[in-house]
């Protein structure tokens, strides 16, 4: 693995996990309402929204950012 990829990793590793505790509180706050109480549909649903935010940030870096770095040092 190049330099560039693993720098590529940490950065979307450590972006996703910033964007995907920012997306599930965020979920949690709308899906508190004015009563403030929090059931398993409303963790469930903040839980799935984390995801897809972390492996999304992930996927951008690492593939797109990492791939275009790489071949951008291989390059004369």
């Amino acid at each position: 693995m190049s330099d560039q990829l693993k720098a590529a990793l940490t950065r979307g590793v450590l972006g996703g996990l910033v964007n995907a505790g920012s997306t599930f509180f965020a979920g949690l706050a709308a899906g508190a309402g004015t009563t403030g109480s929090v059931n398993h549909v409303v963790l469930i649903v903040a839980g799935i929204g984390a995801g897809a935010a972390f492996f999304s940030t992930l996927a951008v870096r690492f593939a797109a950012e990492g791939l275009i770095d790489t071949q951008a040092a291989k390059a004369p």
